[in-house]
């Protein structure tokens, strides 16, 4: 979740010398940080005085955006495992040699949804068996369900790898399902023999999501989850 609070109107921090020239480097080459402002509606810019800029925690880029009625210009850090944006700390300022800039209010949480919805695209499913296939989703739930400490201990295969390293810790119950939904194609539609998750699986599935797969249609054990969540 993309989260910002409001305060007065910021001081404004002059980016450091290193940090310009990586942003117009940038420029040159798109990078994650500036598509991440582009797809959350931002409008891009050169960096300067007086803008949105955000620098990416993992990567180091920086992206620069003209400031609105809800985000006002400051120098921000962006954390790719919470999917937050916060304004640079004490400690983080003094490393980067920006000016702290006050609180500002949050960006609409839709904005990481919209973020999200372009990046589902990259997911291409490619287990072609039940034991990948349910690994898979647990994972997809364990993010889902945000929890964190179970998904630390739980085997990872390339399915549930891929899918962590394009959404992170963070999925909505819309990106879930339609990564469910995604991997039920794939495995009843593409495989030559269909494939259905273990029963756990979907019953996880039916809970969480309130999806029931085309196997379990007639399934009471399964149905009266789904049910249960309608009344």
């Amino acid at each position: 979740m993309l989260g910002i609070v409001l305060g007065v109107q910021p001081a404004i921090g002059i980016p450091a010398e290193s940090e310009v020239n990586q942003t117009e480097a940038s420029e040159q080459t798109p990078n994650q940080m500036i598509e991440l402002l582009a797809s959350w509606g931002f409008n891009i810019i050169e960096c300067q005085e007086n803008v949105i800029n955000i620098k990416h925690d993992v990567t180091g880029e920086i992206g620069c955006a003209v400031p609105d009625e809800e985000l006002q210009a400051g120098n921000f850090i962006y954390n790719s495992v919470d999917n937050t944006i916060s304004p640079i700390t004490t400690q983080q300022a003094s490393q980067s040699e920006t000016v702290i800039p006050a609180e500002v209010e949050a960006k609409p949480n839709d904005s990481v949804a919209k973020a999200q919805d372009t990046r589902i695209e990259e997911i291409a499913f490619d287990f072609n068996n039940v034991y990948d296939y349910g690994a898979c989703l647990d994972v997809i739930l364990l993010v889902y369900e945000e929890r964190n400490i179970e998904l630390e201990k739980v085997s990872k295969n390339e399915c549930a790898t891929k899918v962590l390293n394009v959404f992170g810790n963070n999925l909505s119950q819309d990106i879930a399902l339609q990564l469910i939904k995604s991997a039920n194609v794939h495995a009843t539609e593409v495989l030559e023999d269909k494939l259905y998750p273990p029963l756990g699986i979907r019953r996880r599935v039916a809970i969480e999501l309130g999806y029931v797969y085309d196997i379990d249609k007639n399934n009471s054990d399964i149905l009266k989850y789904v049910s249960s969540s309608e009344n």
